[in-house]
C-alpha cells in the first residue's frame, strides 16, 4: 500500500463541502466523527456520528456535515492494482457509509499510521498495509446493522483496550507482530 496523504482529526466548518464528480482519483477511507450527508454514485446517505467509508477512485462523491461543521480522519492511498478483490475477499464494502458505536481504536491506529507515514521509518511501507488492514478491521468491529461479512471476524477475539495500539507500537518499531 502507498499512503498519498493522511489526516487525522480535521474539523471543517459547516460551509465544508468535498464535491467529485469524477472521483477522487484514488483509494479513500473516511472515519467520520460528525453527523454527514454523503452522495455516492446514485446514493445518498444521512449518517450521525461515528460512521466509515472506503471509496474507490472513479465512483462520483460529494460529502459535506450534515446541519453542521464536520470532522473526520483520512486516508489517500494508491499503489496496489487489485484492492477492490481484496476487499471483497475480506468482505469489506466499498463505497457504501458503514455506521460504528465507536471509532476510537479505528482512529486511534489512524494516528499511529499518520507518525509513520510522516516519519522516515524504514518499514513504513511495511507497516501501512498491516495498519490499513487493522483500522478497517476495528472500524467494523463496532458496526450497526448486519453488516456481519465485517463483524463476524471480530467476535472471534475480544481486544482489551489499547491491545491494538501496543501490538501497534511493537510494529512500528521491529516491522513484525508480537503477539
Amino acid at each position: 500500500m502507498k499512503i498519498d496523504s493522511i489526516g487525522c482529526g480535521y474539523r471543517h466548518d459547516e460551509e465544508f463541502e468535498m464535491n467529485c464528480p469524477s472521483g477522487i482519483g484514488c483509494w479513500l477511507l473516511l472515519l467520520v466523527k460528525t453527523p454527514a450527508a454523503f452522495y455516492i454514485g446514485e446514493r445518498e446517505y444521512r449518517t450521525e456520528s461515528n460512521s466509515f467509508v472506503l471509496l474507490s477512485p472513479k465512483i462520483p462523491v460529494k460529502y459535506s456535515g450534515n446541519g453542521g461543521c464536520y470532522e473526520d480522519d483520512w486516508l489517500f492511498f494508491g499503489g496496489w492494482s487489485p484492492y477492490e478483490d481484496y476487499f471483497s475477499q475480506m468482505g469489506i464494502p466499498i463505497n457504501t457509509v458503514i455506521e460504528s458505536k465507536n471509532l476510537d481504536e479505528a482512529s486511534g491506529i489512524m494516528r499511529i499510521m499518520s507518525y509513520e507515514h510522516y516519519s522516515n521509518d524504514k518499514f513504513t511501507e511495511k507497516n501501512g498495509r498491516s495498519l490499513y488492514g487493522n483500522t478497517v478491521h476495528e472500524a467494523g468491529a463496532n458496526c450497526i446493522g448486519n453488516t456481519p461479512a465485517l463483524t463476524k471476524p471480530f467476535r472471534k477475539r475480544q481486544r482489551k483496550p489499547n491491545q491494538t495500539s501496543h501490538r501497534a507500537l511493537q510494529l512500528s518499531r521491529t516491522g513484525k507482530i508480537h503477539r
